[in-house]
């Protein structure tokens, strides 16, 4: 094979600059002289989602929208395998296998990328029954289970080539997903994306002075996600914001402080009125407001790993209706990790001990920055820069 002179990402979200940044566009052009080119087939998967789930902008890389699945093989084909590398982004997309079928069809090259680790759950009763809660919650995680056997069956019958580069914090994680790997695979260890910003900063670090408190946004109520996947929203707007502003209320008057929201970076609550009561909305600055955060309220976002890295205290929070859902574990999984159990903001908040809330336990913290964010001894230069020396080694 020859050297690879381009890179493409197949991706069933549309492209943003904030993928441009995240996926290294801008070093893999620089330091590898690759081309770079996306094929998002968000549209082919998910042909019945609404025009507005698929506006936001591109931006100036190459970006191919594909519009049906009759065009995905037509593409596929387009793509050189003696020059060209694939990362596939669809995750666990159960549409998939086609892309994958092609990959092996064409003997194409390609990696995949889970450096964006999170603590998981335990199975337990309360959480599955959790999945179970609603008719489209239930139907979408069945079906997410029964595709998922079905993948690794039919994997199982009709091979598909495996993953050649896989990037990753930690092996031990490997095991969560369902690529298809054999013993050519080979791992590449890095680190999460989030790492990167932070090792960035501290290079070029400021002081604030201002006593901040910094809620990490999830877009909860309005999630296109949940419009994605066709389930029901976890919580309602009319229940949700009134309880988050309500504890923000209780921190503003015992912590003495103001209340910054990071605004997730998919939400528009321009269409949605004052959801916070006036409280600032900064969208795209999440890592500059956790850097200068004085505390963090969070449920279970991996923005969170801004705050084990400055070592930020972190209130848990969760709701009545949270508490029923499947996002309820994962808050809880995360909060253990980090020596702490979830605030239900829908109870009385004269039980909480904020002495109590706002410690830091270093040790706690360090486990999970070690586990989650960057393995000790791997390298300290930035992800992609790792992944495009590995890739101009490839022949």
């Amino acid at each position: 094979m020859a050297i690879i002179k381009e890179v493409i990402f197949i991706a069933n979200f549309p492209w943003t600059q904030r993928d441009n940044e995240r996926f290294g566009v801008d070093i893999l052009q620089k330091q590898g002289a690759f081309k770079i080119s996306v094929l998002d087939v968000t549209r082919a998967f998910l042909p019945y989602l609404p025009e507005e789930k698929l506006s936001e902008p591109s931006f100036s890389t190459e970006v191919r929208r594909l519009n049906s699945a009759e065009e995905i093989p037509r593409a596929m084909a387009g793509i050189d395998p003696k020059t060209a590398f694939v990362f596939v982004l669809l995750g666990e997309d159960p549409k998939r296998r086609l892309i994958y079928r092609l990959l092996s069809k064409h003997q194409i090259r390609y990696g995949v990328i889970t450096t964006n680790l999170f603590p998981v759950p335990p199975v337990t009763m309360d959480n599955v029954l959790s999945k179970l809660g609603s008719p489209s919650r239930a139907y979408a995680f069945l079906s997410a289970k029964v595709r998922k056997m079905c993948f690794l069956l039919t994997n199982r019958i009709m091979p598909l080539r495996s993953v050649d580069l896989w990037v990753t914090t930690n092996k031990d994680d490997i095991s969560r997903y369902s690529f298809p790997r054999d013993n050519k695979t080979e791992f590449l260890l890095g680190h999460a994306f989030d790492y990167d910003l932070f090792l960035n900063r501290k290079a070029n670090e400021t002081d604030s002075t201002e006593r901040t408190c910094v809620f990490i946004d999830q877009y909860l109520a309005f999630h296109p996600d949940f419009a994605r996947f066709n389930i029901k929203s976890y919580v309602c707007a009319d229940q949700y914001y009134p309880s988050i502003c309500r504890f923000f209320e209780y921190l503003e008057k015992n912590l003495n402080c103001g209340i910054k929201i990071a605004a997730h970076p998919r939400s528009d609550y321009s269409i949605y009125g004052d959801c916070f009561k006036g409280r600032p909305i900064v969208k795209g600055r999440t890592h500059d407001l956790m850097a200068e955060a004085s505390y963090v309220v969070a449920h279970n976002s991996t923005a969170l790993n801004f705050a084990v890295l400055y070592r930020k205290p972190v209130l848990f929070v969760t709701t009545n209706e949270l508490k029923v859902t499947p996002s309820h574990a994962f808050v809880e999984a995360m909060a253990a990790w980090l020596g702490k159990v979830p605030i239900n903001i829908d109870e009385s908040l004269d039980k909480i001990n904020l002495n109590l809330e706002l410690v830091v336990n270093e040790e706690k913290y360090c486990a999970y920055e070690e586990r989650f964010i960057k393995m000790p001894g791997t390298s300290q230069k930035p992800l992609w820069e790792i992944i495009t020396r590995r890739l101009k080694q490839y022949v």
